[in-house]
This record gives structure tokens, C-alpha cells and sequence, in this order.
């Protein structure tokens, strides 16, 4: 039997991400010391400039950062060359979720929030 050890890494991947959702989805302009635990998105990029018709707007996922001169990448940015979109979609009231979608196969949507992810059909 041969397994497919990309897809079992990016399992694990969305696997991290929902453990992490668990502690919320918060701007990273909240971030301190004390108040790090969760996923943060960069609320000083939005990705689009307009809300969706379901009042969303879309930022980079964080990945990894440094408290201070706030120097960090995005998960965005780390699987843009796989061809997979990883945005965080914030509506008017702060409610938020991650989002993965796949440039190559439009049935990749998946949501990632309150500790869960699945795949929207």
C-alpha cells in the first residue's frame, strides 16, 4: 500500500490549525504577551479591499511571529506556490473563520473555526 505522505502532512496541518482555533481567531494587533494563545490573522493587510455579499473581508493567516517590531510570515504566503489559498474572513462583527481553498480543484472549501474543520460542499 503507498500512502500519499503530502496529503497525510497537510491533514495533520489543518489538524493544528483547528486545535488552535479552539482559543479563537483574533487580529494581531491584539496580540501581547499575555494574550497569545489562538490564531491570529494580520488586520493591517486586509487581502481584499471590499466585504464579500456576505460581509466578510479576508486577511493573511499568520504562521509564525515575533512580539515587538511584529516581524511575521503568513500561512498565506508559505502555500501560495502549492496553489492553495489559506485566508482568515472576518465579517463586520469580528466573527471569524480560516479558510483553505484550492486554485486547481474548486471542491476544496475548507473552514476551520471553534476547534473543527470540514470540507463545505
Amino acid at each position: 500500500m503507498r500512502i500519499n505522505t503530502e496529503t497525510v502532512e497537510f491533514i495533520g496541518f489543518l489538524n493544528k490549525l483547528a486545535k488552535m482555533s479552539e482559543d479563537g481567531i483574533h487580529p494581531f494587533s491584539t496580540v501581547t504577551p499575555n494574550n497569545k494563545k489562538g490564531l491570529f490573522y494580520d488586520d493591517t493587510s486586509p487581502i481584499n479591499t471590499k466585504t464579500s455579499l456576505d460581509n466578510y473581508a479576508s486577511y493573511p493567516l499568520i504562521a509564525d511571529y515575533f512580539i515587538g517590531p511584529n516581524i511575521f510570515t503568513t500561512w498565506t504566503e508559505k502555500y501560495t506556490n502549492k496553489f492553495i489559498k489559506i485566508v482568515v474572513n472576518v465579517n463586520n462583527e469580528g466573527d471569524a473563520y480560516v479558510n483553505v481553498t484550492s486554485e486547481d480543484d474548486n471542491r476544496l472549501y475548507i473552514v476551520i473555526k471553534d476547534g473543527y474543520w470540514y470540507n463545505v460542499e
